[in-house]
C-alpha cells in the first residue's frame, strides 16, 4: 500500500511516458513488427511499479517499464515466467528473476504480493498469440488441479499441504489469471464463443509444463469462483477442489475481519451511506449478472451500511457460484474441520485425484504443514488479524441476514 499522491504520480508519469512512446512507434511503422506472430512478445524491463491496494490483481497500468525487445511467444513457455493478467487486447506474463520453483505456495502465501513486487521484467502478447500458443501446447498434459474456495477456510495451508506431501507438485497460491477472466464476463455474451476459447487458453497457459513437475496445483481467489463453471467446461482435464468451513456465521465474521478494512468494502459503504450503492452497482459498476441479482436482493433485505451485512453478499456469490458448479461437474469437497482432524486421511484422497502422483512425503507434510501461519508475513496474517472483531450477531442483523438467505436459496449461517 501507498500513499494515493505517490500512485497518482505513477500513473500520471506512465501515462505521458506511453504516449510519447506509442506516438514515436506509430511514426517509425513499429506496427509491423508487434503484428507478427513471431516478434509479438513486447519484453520490458521493469524499473517502476505501484498498486494502491494492495488486494487488487495485477494489472498493466501497475508497472512501467523500459522497451527490451520483441521476442517470439513461446518465450514465455520458461520457467520463470508466469502467466499473471488477460484483458481484452492482450495477455501480460511477469518474469521472475528465479525458477517459479521458488514461489510456490509454501513461500509465497499469496502470487498477486510476492510476483508483483519481485518480478523484474512484462511480456505482453496480443489474444491472439496466447490463442496460437495454446492451440500449440494442445491439452494440458501435467495432471492439474484447481482448489477453489470458500475464503478464510484453510485454502492456503491445503495448497501448502500439497507440496509438502510431494515436493514435485508445484503449488501455487492466487495467481490472478482466473480472476482476470472472472472480471470479463460481463463480456462475455459480446465475446460469444470467443469468451469461452480465452478461457481454455488461460487455463492451457496457467498449467504450461514446468520442468520436475509431475502435477501442478493453483489455488484460485475467492471472488474468483463463478469463472469455474467456465473452466470445468472448456478444460475438462483440470480435477476441481473446494474447500470450505463447517461453521458458516464464523466464516463471514472472518470475511469481515479480514475484509472489512478494505478500500473497496469501505468505498461499498460509503455509497450505502448516502443511498447511492444501488444506483452504482445497477449503472456504473461493472457486475456481473449473477452478482447484480445479489446484489438486489441485498438491497430489499439487508442493512449495507454494516460491514457484516454488505460482505454477506460476495460470501454467497462464492457460495452460489460453488453450488451451480458442483451440479454441473464433479468437485471434491474439503471441509475444513475434516481435515484438521483427519488430515492424512484426507490428502490421500486428493493425491488419488492426481494421476500417478503420490504423496511421497506425507509425513512430513503432516509435521511442518500443519504448525505455523500459512499466511504469515500477509495481509492476512493471524497477528494482523487478532486485534481486529467481527460485528455483533444481533437478533435484528440475523433477522435480516436469514431473510436475505432465504430469499436466494441458501442456508441460515448459525443453521
Amino acid at each position: 500500500m501507498i500513499g494515493i499522491a505517490s500512485h497518482i504520480a505513477f500513473s500520471l508519469v506512465r501515462l505521458v511516458y506511453l504516449t510519447v512512446r506509442h506516438i514515436f512507434w506509430y511514426l517509425s511503422d513499429y506496427r509491423t513488427v508487434f503484428g507478427s506472430y513471431e516478434t509479438s512478445a513486447h519484453v520490458e524491463k521493469i524499473v517502476c511499479r505501484s498498486k494502491f491496494n494492495v488486494f487488487d490483481s495485477v494489472r498493466p497500468y501497475h508497472f512501467l517499464g523500459l522497451h527490451e525487445k520483441f521476442d517470439h511467444p513461446e518465450c514465455v513457455l520458461a520457467d520463470d515466467v508466469v502467466l499473471m493478467c488477460v484483458t481484452r487486447k492482450c495477455a501480460v506474463f511477469l518474469q521472475m528473476p528465479k525458477s517459479i520453483w521458488h514461489y510456490t505456495a509454501d513461500k509465497a502465501p499469496f502470487c498477486w504480493i510476492t510476483l508483483f513486487q519481485e518480478s523484474i521484467k512484462t511480456i505482453t502478447m496480443p489474444l491472439s498469440s496466447l490463442h496460437r500458443l495454446a492451440d500449440k501446447l494442445g491439452d494440458i498434459k501435467t495432471p492439474a488441479m484447481l482448489i477453489s474456495n470458500e475464503g478464510r477456510c484453510g485454502s492456503t495451508l491445503l495448497c501448502n499441504l500439497m507440496h509438502y506431501s510431494n515436493r514435485k507438485v508445484l503449488a501455487l497460491s492466487e495467481p490472478d489469471p482466473f480472476q482476470c477472466v472472472q472480471d470479463m464476463m460481463i463480456y462475455r455474451k459480446e465475446m460469444g464463443k470467443e469468451y469461452d476459447r480465452l478461457v481454455r487458453s488461460v487455463a492451457i497457459l496457467s498449467f504450461k509444463p514446468v520442468k520436475g513437475a509431475e502435477a501442478i496445483v493453483i489455488k484460485v481467489r475467492l471472488t474468483a469462483m463463478q469463472i469455474m463453471n467456465y473452466i470445468a467446461t472448456t478444460s475438462p482435464e483440470i480435477k476441481h477442489v473446494y474447500i470450505r468451513r463447517k461453521n458458516l456465521l464464523k466464516t463471514v465474521q472472518s470475511w469481515e475481519r479480514a475484509f472489512g478494512g478494505v478500500g473497496q468494502a469501505k468505498v461499498l459503504r460509503f455509497l450505502a451511506r448516502y443511498n447511492l450503492l444501488q444506483f452504482c452497482m445497477t449503472y456504473v459498476f461493472h457486475v456481473t449478472e449473477e452478482g447484480l441479482k445479489s446484489y438486489n436482493t441485498a438491497f430489499k433485505y439487508l442493512n449495507m451500511k454494516n460491514a457484516f451485512e454488505a460482505l454477506i453478499v460476495p460470501w454467497s456469490n462464492n457460495v452460489l457460484a460453488y453450488t451451480k458448479c458442483s451440479k454441473n461437474f464433479d468437485v471434491f469437497l474439503v471441509i475444513y474441520e475434516e481435515l484438521m482432524a483427519k488430515p492424512e486421511e484426507m490428502l490421500r484422497k486428493l493425491f488419488k485425484l492426481l494421476k500417478n502422483v503420490e504423496p511421497e512425503t506425507i509425513d512430513i507434510a503432516l509435521k511442518e504443514g500443519l504448525k505455523g501461519d500459512s499466511q504469515k508475513n500477509t495481509p492476512l496474517a493471524m497477528t494482523e488479524l487478532n486485534n481486529k472483531v467481527a460485528s455483533e450477531y444481533t437478533k435484528d442483523v440475523k433477522k435480516r441476514v436469514d431473510a436475505y438467505l432465504d430469499a436466494i436459496g441458501l442456508p441460515h449461517l448459525d443453521a
